[in-house]
Formats: C-alpha cells, structure tokens, sequence
C-alpha cells in the first residue's frame, strides 16, 4: 500500500508494464494493468499494487509531482510505502523486482 497525503499532484508514470487483468495497481479506485497506466492522475486516496506472480513483466515505475501552481512539495506532502514489497526512491516508486518483473 502506497499512503497518499492530500495536495499530491498527479502521477508521472516512468514506466508500465504489467500482466493484464492479473497484475494491478489500483489508483482513486481504478484498476491499472497491462499498458493501461495512471499517468496525470492525481490521486486522492491510497493506492494498491497486487500480484498473482504468474507471467513475468517489466512492472512499473511512478514518480510524485507537485500539485499544479507549486514549485515542489511541501514537507510531508509526497507518498510513500507503508506496506508491501514496493520499493521507494525518493519521490518514486517501484514494483518488485523493477526492471523485470
């Protein structure tokens, strides 16, 4: 689980690829899979990876910006994983294993 404070400005996507239907990060309760990515969605609630492991696939890789009219985020204002086998760089994140699977 990726915790999402208020004021996150939408979602860069770096790079996505999942297995469809079975691989899923679901953003502002859409589900997300395949090359179907959030890029430029804001999100306003926590967001959920899952996995069922069967089909290896690059993964993905999604960075925070800062809300619209900012400069950078205010302290405490970007994402981070609270629970979960993502990976977090800075103001990116990462699925397992990312670049391969």
């Amino acid at each position: 689980q990726i915790s999402v404070p208020e004021g996150m400005g939408p979602i860069s996507v770096e790079a996505f690829d999942t297995e469809g239907n079975h691989d899923v990060l679901t953003v502002n309760g859409f589900r997300y899979h395949g090359s179907h990515a959030p890029d430029g969605i804001t999100p306003t609630a926590d967001i959920t990876w899952s996995s069922d492991g069967s089909e290896p696939a690059q993964g993905w890789k999604i960075c925070a910006t800062p809300a619209p009219h900012t400069t950078a985020a205010p302290a405490g204002s970007t994402w981070e994983v609270v629970v979960g086998p993502c990976t977090q760089d800075g103001s990116c994140i990462s699925s397992p294993n990312f670049p391969s699977h």
